[in-house]
């Protein structure tokens, strides 16, 4: 019995390894990741992001999560994501390599984890984005966030990217997120909506912080 053990925990090993391997190759095929996380409107910043960098001739996949989950390939098709049981973190590599197969240089990825370990292996254990974004601190999912704006910006914090760039939107606690971008050795960028531009969107905050990403 303990040689089955033994066996069947070599073999696990294994695949782990394997799949470590994997996401590293695939993340070095791609020239950026880009982690879109936040409380609102995560997923119209993602689109937006992967929109606007198409249009500027970049070959784009974007992954979007949610209900039902999607991706759109570079060709501009979009792919449901049929899942088996509930969500899992590790859609993400197989997005990832569904990006490189499709020969894109750039993966637009909504944060699809809500605890805040799974975001941090979801960005630094997975995605390596090098480009973050954080769409606003809003209160909710107090009960794994924490009960106060500055507990949640330190859960939306994880995704932050070691040495790259942090976009966000957000006004109120921006400092807060600055600072834990410093720490990380990335640079943060404040984007903040002009009253005189038309964003084309119902939130003007969303388009001016996809604008300064695509920019």
């Amino acid at each position: 019995m303990a040689y089955v053990i033994i066996a069947l925990s070599l073999v696990w090993l294994g695949m782990l390894v394997a799949e470590r391997h994997k996401a590293t190759v695939n993340r070095r095929a791609l020239r950026h990741v880009i982690h879109v996380n936040g409380i609102r409107g995560k997923t119209s910043v993602t689109r937006m992001i992967a929109a606007g960098l198409s249009a500027g001739g970049y070959k784009v996949l974007c992954k979007t999560t949610g209900t039902i989950p999607d991706y759109i390939t570079p060709d501009g098709v979009e792919h449901e994501i049929k899942r088996r049981g509930r969500a899992n973190i590790k859609e993400q590599l197989y997005v990832m390599d569904v990006a490189v197969k499709a020969g894109a240089e750039v993966l637009v990825a909504e944060c699809m984890a809500l605890d805040p370990a799974y975001q941090r292996i979801s960005q630094h254990e997975m995605l390596n984005a090098d480009i973050g974004v954080i769409t606003n601190i809003r209160m909710d999912h107090g009960d794994v966030f924490g009960h106060s704006l500055e507990l949640v910006a330190e859960a939306l914090s994880n995704t932050i990217p070691k040495k790259g760039k942090l976009f966000t939107a957000e006004q109120k606690l921006f400092g807060q997120l600055r600072a834990n971008a410093e720490r990380m050795g990335s640079e943060a960028i404040q984007a903040v909506a002009d009253e005189d531009v038309d964003y084309g969107v119902e939130f003007a905050e969303n388009g001016a912080l996809a604008l300064a990403v695509c920019e």
